[in-house]
């Protein structure tokens, strides 16, 4: 295995426990701030219109953050293996010249 992919995947261990962790946070303190209600809301920007509830709108954002941070780390990912190959044909370059590795690493 690569050493990059080896460190992405010991970091992504570490990352996984705290993206579980703020979800639960998330999600707790935003579902207690009306006591984790279900009922409707009147809507901050329009006093006529109802709005979903604390503990919808808790479930949406915990969601919506998990989301976010899978995407993140499957870009990371991604980032990294785009760098790996860059990396290597710069490298296979240089054998030819400065000029020619400056040109491919640019």
């Amino acid at each position: 295995m690569y050493g990059s992919t080896s460190f992405l995947f010991t970091m992504y261990q570490y990352v996984d426990i705290f993206m579980v962790a703020f979800a639960v946070l998330i999600f707790l303190f935003l579902g207690s701030v009306e006591g984790f209600s279900t009922k409707l809301q009147s809507c901050t920007f329009n006093k006529d219109k109802m709005c979903k509830s604390a503990l919808a709108n808790a479930a949406f954002i915990t969601v919506a953050f998990v989301l976010g941070a899978i995407t993140s780390v499957i870009l990371g990912f991604l980032g990294m293996k785009i760098a790996i190959y860059a990396n290597a044909r710069t490298t296979l370059e240089a054998r030819k010249g400065v000029g020619k590795a400056f040109i491919t690493a640019f």
